[in-house]
């Protein structure tokens, strides 16, 4: 074998080596799952033994142990004017194998088992909660009585809410106690909000995940310019990824991510 054989045999060998090195490095970048827990919000409490849309009090403290510090949380009221935690009146009496759908007192609400099993949330017990968790932050959703969020959590100032429609957005201006890092606007990013948002400054957005894509311009913009954008809901790893990579949101609720 004369020289230059042997150096043509080398450098194909070398070719080779750096092929698969190449290849190898692109799967672990592609397959890597660098989401960070921060950038996740935990939905309804988050999934507990595979179940979504507790709102327990078990799925809460799951996803606090976890690590996870941004949990939403379903919040509507009780006959009695209190909030109690689930999507809708027709889901909780689904998940407590009744057929009822008439608001129930908060006392009544909290003797009853989800799904035979867990536990209902007393608003008590998570101010006990977000007093011994100094880095959680709760994230409302369906319930826009302001007064009522505030007389309920002692930790108000880590309580997001968000705000459904124009009119009380404007409304929650009324609210002194009630901070920007408080407002969350849910949108579907119609011309009239895109122009709302521009308008009044509205930093932080809620809207469906499907709506992102459609809307890439808009959203690097508004994060760019130190927005926010919470998107719901998605629990397919890579799509969030993307999302984030691109920075077209900011956090994904997810109920297992």
């Amino acid at each position: 074998m004369n020289y230059s054989t042997r150096i043509f045999k080398t450098l194909i060998f070398l070719i080779k080596i750096f092929l698969l090195i190449l290849g190898l490095s692109l799967f672990l970048i592609k397959n890597s799952f660098s989401i960070e827990k921060n950038q996740i919000i935990r939905h309804a409490g988050g999934a507990i033994d595979n179940q979504r849309y507790t709102n327990s009090l078990e799925a809460l403290n799951k996803s606090i142990e976890d690590g996870y510090n941004f949990i939403e949380l379903d919040m509507i009221k009780s006959s009695d004017n209190k909030i109690i935690f689930s999507h809708d009146w027709q889901t909780f009496y689904r998940q407590t194998g009744e057929t009822r759908n008439a608001p129930i007192t908060k006392s009544e609400y909290l003797k009853r088992k989800i799904l035979n099993k867990y536990t209902t949330i007393d608003s008590k017990d998570l101010n006990i909660i977000m007093a011994e968790n100094q880095k959680i932050y709760i994230i409302t959703d369906k319930l826009n009585d302001f007064k009522l969020i505030q007389s309920t959590f002692k930790y108000f100032n880590r309580i997001i809410i968000e705000i459904f429609g124009m009119k009380n957005y404007l409304k929650s201006f009324f609210y002194k106690e009630l901070k920007n890092e408080n407002r969350l606007f849910s949108t579907h990013l119609v011309f009239r909000h895109k122009l709302f948002i521009k308008i009044f400054n509205v930093k932080k957005l809620s809207i469906p995940c499907d709506y992102v894509m459609p809307n890439k311009k808009f959203l690097k913009e508004h994060i760019y310019n130190k927005g926010e954008v919470f998107c719901w809901t998605e629990n397919d790893s890579e799509i969030v990824q993307n999302f984030l990579d691109e920075k077209l949101v900011t956090k994904v609720y997810s109920d297992h991510l």
